[in-house]
């Protein structure tokens, strides 16, 4: 099981990863749906302060957009994992990058199905949005047990994340789910820590 630290803050990322908790760190940006207002924001010493990967986001429309912007964003560090949406164009960039041996997480994923398309196009991380996943679905914990469960028995190299998770009731139903990894901001690492 692992837990990527959800932040923009070298504090945060630092104190986490000093108590030995995070094994890796889902870089908030000004490309993600909540803007990063850490004043200590510094994404260098962030990707330079932890051995673990560090997921930033890749911008663009077209799968040149985001192989472009990749390009960029790799210069960061060795331990880089691009990051960016599930989508026709995302698919496409993610079989380029792949094919590069460039680690690659989709993310926006709220089905089994949408999580095979990822890891058939060799994304090494299948994010699910737990806000996304339908309601018709039996429930969160059933959708992404059947897909590791999927995963597993095709023999896809993709692990099963998941985001979004705002309560500790959510972040156990997930684990207990056997999902291989969650992001969880700092907040409720913290609460997790002295429940």
């Amino acid at each position: 099981m692992k837990i990527y630290l959800k932040s923009c803050s070298l504090y945060e990322v630092k104190n986490a990863y000093g108590y030995g908790i995070i094994d890796g760190v889902y870089l908030v940006s000004g490309q993600d749906d909540e803007p990063c207002v850490a004043p200590d924001s510094d994404m260098n010493s962030i990707v330079r302060s932890i051995n673990g990967p560090v997921f930033v986001r890749a911008t663009g429309c077209t799968a040149e957009e985001i192989l472009e912007n990749s390009r960029e964003l790799l210069q960061l560090g060795p331990n880089i994992v691009i990051k960016f949406k599930l989508s026709l164009e995302g698919l496409k960039a993610c079989r380029a990058l792949s094919s590069r041996d460039v680690s690659v997480a989709l993310d926006g994923i709220s089905s089994t199905a949408q999580a095979i398309l990822g890891a058939k196009a060799g994304a090494d991380f299948c994010i699910f949005d737990t806000k996304k996943i339908k309601p018709n679905a039996r429930n969160e914990s059933n959708e992404i047990s059947i897909c590791t469960s999927v995963i597993k028995l095709h023999d896809l190299k993709s692990e099963i994340s998941t985001n979004n998770i705002t309560d500790l009731e959510s972040l156990n139903g997930t684990i207990q789910a056997g999902a291989q990894a969650v992001e969880v901001s700092y907040e409720l690492l913290m609460k997790l820590c002295n429940q």
